[in-house]
């Protein structure tokens, strides 16, 4: 927890919700609401190409790390963010990432898990909506981003 509300105090969040909700279906979720500035460059969640002045430290790892164990890399998370009035999107499917580690983790014959691969499952198996336009937003998160801010969907396992 400390991680998400690390990034939205760093963003100039006044306000941060964090909330256990329910699908239809019974499914759990964490879901982290902000109204800090947003995020301006969303693929930087995983490429970490740049990073906050001042922070030391793995650039976005720990923001992956918290995703990871929360959703115990299982199902689909969404991250959706309105910087400058930009709405951007990225949907994260665990599953592929989640067999390859466990393949690898069963394997009696294996001393070490290849990260490398899991890493370029994770980038493979995302999807970047660009230039995400509010009209294609549940109304509910247009609501909560209609200024700026960052929602983040994480199925509990």
């Amino acid at each position: 927890m400390t991680e998400f509300t690390d990034n939205s105090l760093d963003a100039n969040a006044k306000n941060i919700t964090i909330t256990k909700e329910f699908d239809d279906d019974g499914s759990s979720y964490l879901v982290i609401i902000d109204d800090g500035d947003g995020i301006e460059n969303i693929l930087n969640i995983f490429t970490g190409d740049t990073g906050k002045k001042g922070k030391k430290g793995c650039k976005n790892q720990g923001f992956l790390d918290a995703l990871v164990f929360f959703s115990n890399v299982n199902g689909e998370i969404d991250i959706i963010s309105n910087c400058n009035n930009k709405y951007d999107r990225i949907s994260v499917n665990f599953s592929k990432m989640k067999e390859y580690y466990n393949s690898q983790f069963n394997d009696k014959e294996l001393h070490n898990i290849d990260y490398k691969v899991c890493d370029k499952l994770l980038l493979d198996n995302f999807i970047h909506f660009k230039n995400h336009t509010i009209k294609n937003l549940d109304a509910k998160i247009m609501e909560k981003l209609k200024n700026h801010g960052t929602y983040i969907k994480i199925p509990l396992y």
